[in-house]
């Protein structure tokens, strides 16, 4: 009886021939490769202005109105937040849509906080060299559930790869960009 039993499983697929403990083997092998990659892969990061530039000359439309959105974030008034080492302040009217952070205050950003709910763009003021040292954490960055953008204020010179290898995690649908802005 099991030499008939044998010759059944033979004559099968091929791919039933791999053992339980082996198909479990052989997929926690893919989900770890899978995983491996995403988390190599990291959050992309651009140059503000360049990027700007790319997307309003984009021929769709919706790539248009959020050039437009990200601009008008980054340069007109809005609800606004500050968040500083000794607390946060608030500024205009209705829920923030802007939140400003220096770096050495950024622990606070993985706070779950309601004042973070409706901020679209969080920009992390760079003011030494040193700050490229203090990881940003995107996947922890729950409080913010309506983020769209991260921009990376630098007041010194620096590479995109220097500002790439400070952001840990990833967080699917915000665009993450740096600009340099020498202080008057």
């Amino acid at each position: 009886m099991k030499k008939n039993l044998l010759q059944k499983k033979k004559a099968g697929s091929g791919f039933f021939l791999i053992g339980s403990s082996s198909m479990h083997m052989v997929l926690g092998m893919v989900i770890f490769l899978i995983i491996t990659a995403t988390t190599a892969l990291g959050q992309s990061v651009n140059e503000f202005g360049t990027y700007i530039a790319q997307m309003k000359e984009s021929p769709d439309d919706d790539i248009r109105l959020q050039a437009a959105r990200f601009e008008s974030l980054t340069t007109d008034l809005h609800p606004n937040l500050y968040i500083e080492e000794d607390g946060m302040k608030a500024f205009g009217e209705g829920a923030p849509v802007c939140a400003f952070v220096d770096v050495e205050a950024s622990g606070q950003i993985y706070d779950a906080n309601p004042l973070f709910r409706k901020v679209e763009l969080l920009t992390i003021k760079l003011t030494s060299s040193n700050g490229l040292n203090t990881p940003i954490n995107l996947s922890l960055l729950e409080g913010f559930q309506n983020l769209k953008y991260i921009l990376i204020r630098s007041e010194f010179a620096c590479t995109e790869e220097q500002v790439e290898s400070m952001l840990t995690g990833s967080k699917a649908d915000v665009i993450v960009c740096y600009t340099i802005s020498f202080p008057e």
